[in-house]
Parts: C-alpha cells; structure tokens; sequence
C-alpha cells in the first residue's frame, strides 16, 4: 500500500478496496468512502472519520484503529449513546431534558438506551450532513454521477437509476489506458511468454504429432509409389485417397486439445475486458497470432514425417501444394475450436459440440460418400463442409499426375476441380470463422455481468425463501476523488432495516460490485440462505475493547501484553485493575491455563445485534457432540529432507528411521548433498489444546503439519513422534487432515455433502436416525444449519460464501468426530471476519478435548488469542515453542532484544521478529540461524527437552515415580487412551466401513450427482438423437449396392460412440480431486473408487446407444432382422463402454485434463487406423497387420458391425464391385479384401469384454502406482 500511495502522489486516482487495514495503512488513505447494505454511510476524509461518527454518539474509546472502530459502526456491531424518539428531542444516555445531548444537531431526537443505526440510518445522517453537502458541491458536476451518487440512499431518499439505463451506460465503449498498438504488442509479448513457458505442453504436442505421423508412415509405408495396375479406380487408388483422408481428419481433431486451453485463457479475458484494459480485438489478434507457431510447427512435423514414409508424389509443386493446403486446413479447425471456446459457456459443452460439428463436416467431404450419392436433400451440406475443399484440392493434386486420376476423381465427385479453388475457399472459411470469434468476443454482454446478475437470481426453488433483491446495478461511485481513496466496505452485517422486510439481500451485494471491485469474499459475508444475516464485517472485535474497559468488577485472567494491544491503552493502572492478582502464567505445560477465563471474558458478544459468531455461539451449538478421549502429540527434533535434484524417491515404505516411518530416501545428486526442509522441530499438543503452526512463505510449517499427518509421500522423515505414549505417526482414522482446498461437490446441498460423509466415515451399527442426528448436531455446531438446504456451488453455480465452505470442510472431515485435527491454512483467502468465525468453530471443536495443529498466516489479535500454543518456523528452522501469551515476553526479552509497541497485533510482531524485518532495540538485525540457536539454548526448550525425556522413559512401561502428580496423571491418562478398546478396533480396521457399503455409498452418491446435473444427461440424449436423425438421413435406405455407403455409415456409427466419450475426461478429473482427499482420509481406497467411478455413466451409455441404434438403423435401411438389430446396438454399447474406460484410463494415468483431451484424439485415431475402414487390413505390411489390428477395440466393434450387416442380408447386392459379384462367393470375398475372413460375429464380443477388462485393469493399476498428489 506505501507504493499504491505513492502512485497516488504522483497525481494518480487511485481507489482500493482493502480488508480491515492496520492503523498505519489506514493513514495513508486520502478520502475513505464507506458503505453498509449498498447505501453510502460516510465519504470523506480519513482523519476525520472518528470525528463524525463520534458526533453521531458512537464512543471511540478502546479502538487503536479508527479503521475497526469505523467497520464496527456501519457493521452495526457498535451501538451509539443517542437513540432516536419520536417526536422527542436529542437526548443522551435517556435524559429528557436533553441536558447530556446535542441539540440541533444533525441526529434528531433520540433518547432511551444504546442501540446500533441501521445502514438506512446511517446513510440518512450522512445525506443531512456537512460532509455530503460539501461533497455534492464541491464533486462532480455530471448529472449522471450526481444521479448515481445519491442512488446508494435507497428509495424515499433520493431519484433511483433507471436498471436498463445503467446497463447500457455499462456497455457504452470507454477509451482504454494505451492505444491499439500498444495493446496489441504487449498481449502478443504476455501470451508468447505464456506459450513459451508450456514446455511440457510444447513437448507433448511435438511428441504426439511426431508418433502419429510415425504410425501412419509405417501403416501406409511405401504406398503412394505403388504404380496402379490400371487407369481405374482400384485398390491401389482407394489406399492413397485412405491416406490423404486420414491426414486431413487428423488435421482437424488434432486441435480438440485447444478448447480447455482457450476456456482457462478466456477466464482473463473476460476480467480484463470487463476492466477496459484493452479492446476485444487486440486480444483476438494476439490470440489469434500466437497460437499459430505452434500449430504450424506441429502440422509440419506430421505431414513431413508422413509424407515421406508414404512415398507420396515428390514433386515439388504437389508437395508445397498439398503441405500449404492442409496447412491451411489445420489453421482453420484451430480457428474453429476458437470459435466454440469464446462461444460455449462451458468447456463441457465445447467438447460435446466438437464431435457433432465433427463428423457432420466430415461425412460431406467426399471419401465415406461419394458426392454424387448425397441425397438431394444434403448436396447444399458438401459446400459448408471445409474438409470437403481440402479433401478435394489434395486428392486432385496428388492424383493429377497418375494414370488413375481420372477415375478416382469421378468415383469421389470432384470433376471440374481448379488449383486455386480449395485455397479460395479455405481463406474465406478461415476469415469467417476468425470474425465468428470475433463475435464470440464482444463484451455484448460480458460473462462477468452474467455472474453478477446470476447472483441476484434465486438459486433453487425454496432455497432461498422469502429473499428478494434490490437493484443497484446502476450504482457507480459516486465520487471522483483526487489523491488515494480507501474504500473500506462494510456489506450488509448484522443490523436491518425495521422497516424493510426485503432487506438487501445477494442482489445488494451485486450492486456494491457493481460499483467497486469488491473482493468476493467480502461479498459473501452476509451468507444466509435467506438473504438474513450470518455475520458482521467488523469482525470479532465488535464490542471486545468495550466490554474490556466496562469490567469494572471483574478480574481478567489472560496476559498483560494482549490486554494492552486489545485495549490499545497503556494505562497501567486499567491495566493491572483488570489482571488478576495470580497474574499471567508461564508453565509451558499448562494446558488449557487461564484459556477458557480468556474467552469467556475477551469474546462475549451480544448475539441479538447479529454479530459475528463466535466461539460460545459454537459451544452452544454443540451441546449434543460427545467430547472425545483425546489424543496427546509429542515429537522431538523432526527433519525432513529431499535429494536436491529431482524427485526420485519411492512412493511408500515400510522402513523405518527413528521412530516414524519413513519414505525410502532420495537419490542424492553428484556432490552428495540432499536439501533440508525441515530441521529438528519440537513441540507437544495435548487434548484440548490448539497449536499454530506460524511462519512466512517457504518456513516450513505446512511441511511440518504434512509430516505430522503422516502425508509425505516423498523424501527422508527423521526423528521421534509419539501419540499417546506410542511411537510412531497414529492411525489416520483416529484424526483428521482438512486441505487448504475446498473439494466438494458443488450439485450438492450442504447436508447432503454432510450426510454422505456421514455415510463413509460413521462405523456400521449406529441408525441411520442416529447419524442423521451427528449431521445435523454438526451442522449446528459449525453455524451452518442456517444454510443447510443450498447448494455448495462451483464455477458453473452459485453457492455458499468462502467461509461456509471452510467450515464444510471442517465438517467434513470431523464428522466421525477424531480426536486429533490437522489443518492446512484454514483461513485462506477469508477475511478477517469469516477467518474468526472459521476458527471459533475449531477453538470450540478443541475445547471438547481434542487436539488440533493448524498452519495459519498472520492471524488478527482475536484470531490469535484462540490458540493455546505456538509454534513459530522460518526457512525451514524452529524459532520458538511455548504457550502463545507467552511469545510476545520471549522475544521481547533481553536475549533476543526486540521492542514491542502497544497496540501491535503480537502475531505481526513474533512474525516480523523471526522474518528479520525488525531491528533489536540495539539496531541488530538477526537471522534465522541465529534465532534457532538462541531457542534452542533458552530455558523453554530445556524444560521442554525434560519433560520430553520424562514422558519417553514411561511410555511404554507405567509410570516413573520421580515424577510429580500432576504429570504423572496425564501420563497415566496417556496409558489408559492408547488401551482404550473402542480405539484399538477402529485402528485394526482398514477403512471405516467394509468394502460392500462403502460401493453401495459411492454408487448413490454418484447417482444423486448425475441427477443434480441432468442438463448434461439431456445433452447427451439430444446430441445422439440428432446425430441418430442425420445419419439416418444421410444414408436414407442406402441403396443395395452401395457396399462402400454401408461400410462408411458403421464406420461413423461407432467412430461416433467413441469420440463422444471425450467429456467424460474433466468429470472424471473433478472426481479425482475428492478421491485423493478421502483416499488421504483412508475413507476408502483405490478398489472402491475404481469399482464405483463408472457407475453413472453405464446407464447414461445403455440409454444414449438404444435411442441412436434405434432410430438410425431403420431410416439407413440396415439389415431388416431383429436378432440383427439386437447385435448392432449391443457392439455399439459394448465399443462405448470400451472408449469410456479408455478415457478414465487416460484421466487417470496423465496429470490434467488438458493433457487427456490432446492424447484422448491421437489414441481414438490409432485405434481408427487399424479398424479396417480406412486401410484395408491386407495392404498393411506383414509386421504391422500381424498384430496391431488385433489390439485396436475399433476393428473388431467394426468387424462384427460389418459381418452383421453382409452375412446372409438378401438385400445386398455387390454388382458395383466386378471383382466380388463375379467370384464363386461374394461375400467370402468381400470378408477377404476386409481382412475379416474366418470369424463369426459373435467373436466381437468377448474380445470388446476383455478390452473393457484390460482398460479397467490398467486404471486400477495406475490408481494404485500413479499418484499426482505429491506432497
């Protein structure tokens, strides 16, 4: 913010959101602008913020920070003194005579007690006040911005903006910040560099199209310099039009990889353009042009590598010709996929689109039906179809010099071809397309005000009753500000308005973002489902300073030093009238201490004002959750380390170094050297307690919670950890690991996420009453029943607010109720409001006597005091452990040296002391090293090392007598949880339920969750009813010579079963990530996910095939017999089911999605090569032909297709091919120029069976050896 600031020094606007800022970043705004229920409670100067509201009766007493003491005011967490009357007069503290008030002031009249204003209140003071009359006089004298301005005070205080008029001004175009050129240069540098920094991506593209080309070359090998025996059109003729038909295919598909890499980048787009930071076309150009080197590099290497292993015509005029044509193809199906990525709004339904527009366009180019065979009602199609120019212009030029062009370009239809035409048209369908995206692009209604106006949309019918919305879409800001304006927002909170019913709701909170870029979180504060209030932005200080300085009569037991930064008062007397007369402690095992004293006194909130939840609200909310046994963690000089080069360690081992398993190390690299990244750390937690895990970026500590959770999967793990007495890492289904993630499915509702959770990790024997009982008693217990009934939510749906999802992964995870919880920074990404209430929730789960450890990031002052240990790591060493009331004294303590301020939040102040960002009051600044050694040395860790020593010795056999009772009780409490026999059961089982209910659970759960997305289901079922219908009319009746018409439509009849399955790849890839998490949770392992994960989309495949079998197979005409059409559909489904298998075997083995999508085509048309369609499998060369047709599904799904079709159909007629309607057995021949001699149909069903078997075989071998979630 010190160089936001200086920006605005150099005459710069500058406007910020912030989240609760520090006191000194608070001084460097100029004007701040505040805001409450989308109505403006305050615009003005900074300094003078406390001026005026302590004018509107607030007391600004206890607040070091004018920022919190003005969030708690227009929070309505803070009530003034002057409280209205009608009729009365300004009257202070209920005085009539007025004597205590203000008259004639700006307030009205008021009198009786204290009690918060509500945004309607505050706004209307603030419209009466100096501060708007001068703001209004001396602003902007546009009338819109005048109009806007005064449309934050709501209806009945000023005109309201016409919704329509302010979209359109919203989508009235703006000047950007540079010029075109300048635009264009540098999205052309930032995308290049992009491109250029997918190394991977790169080299799996080059290496792909580099085996592809290989494996065409060596199918086709020498082909093309074959000399046909004739001037007809021949086998010979057949083959190398085959060639040239699968490379054009190629050339298409090969771009389907590009749509998720253009959805991600379209993501920025839409942000950036909706910031007028650069015109739509600037972007298109860029993206249009830096894409290109790629796909020119990679065209080439296939058709080059190809082309010469073909041996196709090396004339220098048909080769540049047949290199720039297809070229010129390539360029125009990556323009395509472009298209479809700016135009779709999902990549889902890009990926189910491509298939369709696919096979449509190729089925019109000429090779599966010859042009002057299309029905009369398809020729118009053959002229949209731009493979059909490029099929054309390469078919020409290379037959142009065979004594068999003639013949072959009148068998394919291409008669009165010309050079130039395919490049014409190919140019023009390149220009169409590219304006397409274009129109794709344009902010006519931007994505971004799609979200924001979805937000104020019911989301499910009764989800959200009674909410309504108000329109503030037209809300602009009403100000321009010179100098830097810091807009501190407080959304809608805990106080309403009396007299409106609607109150803001989500849609209040779209027009605050509408105004200002308010962050999303901040947005969501107010979550719930009834547009009601949840919490207060002003955080868990609303009232805390108060009620500390009103206890007159109470005696504080917590530490001086957090008294002194809470109150912000150095007044030693207040201070010590506060403290008891035992003062703070100091024992670093005192357990809980005076913690629970501390909590009741620093966090009473009175919860009618609707403020933020706490941690009695929880305590309240679980009166029903039993405590648990509870679980006491000791560990002892912890070093974790890694070979310094690579990653080459095993997965798992049962080896063991010290006293924890350890992972077999690294390979180390030449000089011997391996890299630390932890070393020697030490602490213990006991039940009860809450441990921080603190440290800048790259400290350590989230290795550390890793280790201690035993979740390290790579790397050498030394020293000692013991869990109730035993040595060792504990049975993961006795504690709990919540990820710094929110993995959930979003289709789901809160409960029911809840309720499967239940189902997985809840042991048998327990009634379903009763564990529906637990969801709900847990649901209660993390503030989430109020929002029960909502769905969580995703990229494609509105949910639950970051805090509530926080929670639900809490809940998640505690909701078998450990006795141990691991959390990786649950407060990420939350302010400081829903940080608090996220962590009240885990101070309440600890105070039932578990044991938490949690990596946290600078935590507020209340945030802090939550927790009863510390541990403080910085690159990788231990600074400090010790009780957290206790830090502040250690540092500040002449053998470290370093000054603590009043005021400071001690959790900045421990951080910025072991970061080495602060100075010692002699002007040393110290490094890590340094600070290791100096904790190492001091007492605490010496009594620490005792203790240790003390607990090591009695473990295993009872108790030592030298030890006092009071430790010799806990370890004797130690003894009795590791024999507990409940506890010993669960530890012996391997999941928490058997094998058989833990499918059956997975097997519902991905039922409901097809059912929730039903959109896709119908997609689905409309895309194969369409595709049904224009084949069928394609190949209406096909006439009963038309042998090669017939081959080609069940060629496509399954070439279409097996492309559709591409969309299974991103669903299979979201189920993953829940998969590692619950596998992580030994929830369940890899048989039951591989045995469940198909199970939604078999049925989904049952029905599609039926429906496209049934209605393409009688319009096309096939064979009239119902035994017949039985076998179709069931190879049809058989080959869909093999091609999904594939598809999760790929999902499953590679690492992301974008990766599946560009290898998913390249397999398919490998596996299309040796089907028997393209290339007749006896022109294949011996070594080739011997077995790859054997390995390709697509060839025998095609062969029983064929077989089933030919064999003993009376209707086929085979006088269009001389060869075979004159041998003694035409259709013996016609199975022999196929290559499918000798087989019954029915040998195409076992051998689809094995393959579904042998894919599904490979997927769970890849679960169970390839594992993308290292840690």
């Amino acid at each position: 913010m010190s160089f936001v600031h200086k920006l605005a020094k150099q005459r710069r606007t500058v406007i910020a959101t912030i989240h609760q800022p520090s006191p000194d970043t608070f001084a460097l705004a100029t004007t701040v602008v505040l805001l409450s229920g989308g109505r403006l409670c305050y615009c003005g100067p900074s300094p003078e913020v406390t001026e005026y509201f302590q004018g509107l009766g607030f007391a600004a007493e206890g607040f070091s920070n004018p920022a919190d003491f003005a969030l708690s005011v227009v929070g309505g967490s803070l009530g003034t003194r002057l409280v209205h009357v009608p009729g009365g007069g300004d009257h202070e503290d209920g005085r009539a005579d007025g004597s205590g008030g203000t008259g004639g002031s700006l307030l009205g009249s008021y009198g009786g007690g204290s009690r918060p204003l509500t945004p309607r209140e505050l706004a209307g003071r603030f419209q009466a006040s100096p501060a708007f009359r001068c703001i209004t006089v001396t602003g902007s004298t546009s009338t819109a911005t005048k109009v806007a301005s005064v449309h934050a005070f709501g209806p009945g205080l000023a005109p309201v903006v016409d919704p329509s008029a302010a979209k359109r001004e919203r989508r009235q175009p703006t000047s950007f910040p540079t010029g075109l050129g300048n635009q264009c240069r540098v999205l052309l540098e930032r995308s290049w560099l992009t491109q250029t920094r997918q190394l991977g991506f790169i080299r799996a593209q080059i290496a792909k199209n580099l085996i592809v080309a290989s494996v065409c070359g060596a199918v086709f090998y020498g082909q093309g310099a074959v000399p046909p025996p004739s001037d007809q059109f021949n086998q010979e003729s057949f083959n190398v039009s085959s060639i040239l038909f699968f490379a054009m295919l190629y050339t298409i598909v090969g771009n389907l990889q590009a749509i998720p890499q253009l959805f991600t980048q379209r993501v920025l787009y839409v942000r950036e353009r909706s910031a007028f930071l650069y015109s739509t076309f600037a972007y298109w150009l860029a993206n249009a042009l830096v894409n290109l080197p790629l796909v020119l590099l990679c065209h080439v290497i296939f058709l080059n590598v190809a082309y010469l292993l073909v041996q196709l015509d090396r004339s220098p005029s048909v080769f540049f010709y047949t290199q720039f044509v297809t070229m010129l193809n390539n360029v125009v199906a990556f323009t395509f996929a472009q298209f479809l990525a700016a135009s779709a709004p999902s990549a889902q339904v890009a990926l189910a689109i491509f298939p369709v527009t696919f096979l449509f366009l190729t089925s019109f180019a000429g090779f599966t039906v010859p042009l002057q065979d299309l029905p009369s009602g398809w020729i118009w199609a053959s002229y949209i179809s731009y493979p059909r120019w490029c099929y054309e212009g390469i078919v020409a030029s290379q037959f142009s010099v065979r004594i068999d062009g003639a013949s072959t370009m009148e068998y394919y239809g291409f008669g009165g071809w010309e050079p130039g035409k395919s490049f014409y048209i190919l140019f023009i369908f390149l220009l169409l397309f590219n304006g397409l995206v274009y129109w794709g692009l344009l902010p006519r209604r931007s994505r971004l005000v799609d979200m924001e106006d979805r937000e104020g949309e019911m989301r499910e019918k009764g989800e959200k009753k009674g909410a309504t919305t108000c329109d503030t879409k037209g809300l602009r800001a009403p100000l321009l500000m010179d100098d830097m304006c810091c807009s501190s927002m407080a959304v809608e909170g805990g106080i309403r308005d009396e007299d409106e019913e609607e109150g803001m709701g989500q849609g209040g909170r779209d027009g605050l973002q509408g105004a200002f870029p308010l962050h999303s979180s901040m947005a969501n504060v107010a979550g719930g489902p009834d547009g009601g209030p949840l919490s207060s932005p002003a955080g868990p200080s609303k009232g805390l300073k108060q009620k500390l300085l009103a206890a007159d009569d109470k005696d504080l037991d917590i530490p001086r030093v957090l008294l002194e930064s809470l109150t912000g008062t150095s007044d030693t007397a207040f201070i010590d009238s506060r403290l008891n007369s035992g003062g703070a402690r100091t024992s670093n095992e005192s357990g809980r201490g005076g913690h629970d004293s501390f909590l009741s006194q620093l966090q009473q909130e009175d919860r009618e004002k609707g403020s933020a939840l706490d941690v009695e609200d929880f305590e309240m909310r679980s009166s029903n959750i039993p405590k648990s046994g509870g679980i006491r963690l000791r560990f002892r000089n912890l070093t974790y380390s890694l070979g310094s080069r690579g990653w080459h360690g095993q997965r798992k081992s049962e080896s063991r170094a010290g006293n924890v398993p350890v992972a077999t190390p690294l390979a180390k690299d030449a000089t011997g050297t391996k890299k630390y990244l932890l070393r020697k750390a030490s602490g213990r937690v006991n039940p009860g307690e809450m441990c921080a895990l603190m440290g800048g970026s790259g400290a350590g500590k989230t290795t550390l919670l890793d280790v201690l959770a035993g979740r390290k999967t790579a790397g050498l793990i030394e020293g000692e950890v013991f869990f109730n007495g035993k040595a060792g890492m504990p049975s993961p289904k006795l504690c709990s690991y919540v990820t710094q993630d929110n993995v959930h499915i979003g289709c789901f509702t809160v409960r029911e996420t809840l309720h499967f959770a239940a189902l997985l990790r809840i042991k048998e024997g327990v009634r379903p009453a009763q564990r529906e009982k637990m969801v709900d008693d847990v649901l209660g217990m993390l503030g989430l029943d109020s929002v029960a009934d909502v769905m969580v939510g995703d990229s494609l749906r509105k949910g639950i607010s970051g805090g509530q999802a926080r929670r639900l992964t809490i809940g998640v995870e505690i909701i078998n109720l450990p006795g141990m919880i691991f959390l990786d920074e649950p407060t990420t990404g939350l302010d400081s409001n829903i940080s608090y209430e996220v962590m009240a929730a885990v101070r309440n789960l600890a105070n039932q006597n578990r044991t938490v450890c949690c990596t946290i990031h600078q935590p507020s002052i209340e945030v802090f005091a939550l927790f009863d240990k510390l541990i403080l790591m910085a690159k990788g060493e231990q600074v400090y452990f010790g009780a957290t009331h206790e830090a502040v004294k250690y540092f500040s303590s002449p053998a470290l040296d370093f000054a603590f301020s009043k005021g400071v939040n001690p959790a900045e102040f421990v951080m910025s002391a072991s970061s080495g960002s602060i100075l010692t009051r002699g002007g040393l600044k110290r490094d890590v090293h340094e600070l290791s050694a100096l904790y190492r040395a001091s007492d605490l860790f010496m009594q620490f090392n005792d203790d240790f020593d003390a607990a090591v010795l009695t473990a295993p056999g009872g108790l030592c007598p030298g030890l006092n009772s009071t430790y010799g009780s806990a370890l004797a409490a130690e003894k009795d949880l590791t024999s507990a026999p409940e506890m010993s059961a669960l530890e012996n089982r391997l999941f928490f339920r058997d094998m058989l209910q833990i499918n059956k659970i997975l097997i519902r759960r991905q039922f409901l969750k097809m059912r929730r997305n039903r959109r896709l289901v119908v997609v689905g079922l409309i895309r194969h009813v369409l595709v049904a219908l224009f084949y069928g009319s394609l190949y209406w009746q096909v006439a009963p010579t038309a042998i090669q018409s017939r081959l080609s439509l069940l060629f496509f009849a399954i070439m279409f079963v097996m492309l559709g399955n591409q969309q299974s790849i991103p669903a299979v890839y979201e189920d993953r990530l829940l998969y590692y998490r619950e596998k992580g949770a030994h929830v369940y392992g890899p048989y039951s996910y591989w045995m469940t994960c198909a199970a939604s989309f078999i049925p989904q495949i049952i029905l599609n095939t039926l429906l496209y079998s049934g209605i393409m197979y009688p319009m096309a005409g096939l064979h009239s017999n119902f035994a017949c059409f039985g076998y179709f559909y069931l190879v049809t489904m058989l080959c869909s089911l093999c091609a999904l298998f594939f598809c999760q075997l790929l999902s499953i083995t590679l690492p992301n999605p974008q990766t599946a999508v560009a290898v998913f085509p390249a397999s398919l048309f490998i596996f299309v090569l040796f089907a028997g369609f393209i290339v007749r499998l006896p022109s294949l060369p011996s070594w080739i032909g011997a077995w790859c047709p054997d390995a390709s599904f697509a060839r025998w799904a095609f062969q029983g297709l064929v077989i089933n079709e030919l064999d003993g159909n009376a209707r086929v007629s085979y006088k269009d091919l001389p060869a075979v309607y004159y041998s003694p057995n035409p259709y013996q021949t016609m199975m022999s120029n196929l290559g499918f001699q000798g087989y019954s149909k029915w040998f195409t069903v076992p051998i689809l069976l094995l393959n579904m078997v042998l894919f599904r075989g490979l997927t769970y071998l890849s679960l169970i050896f390839i594992n993308h979630e290292s840690r």
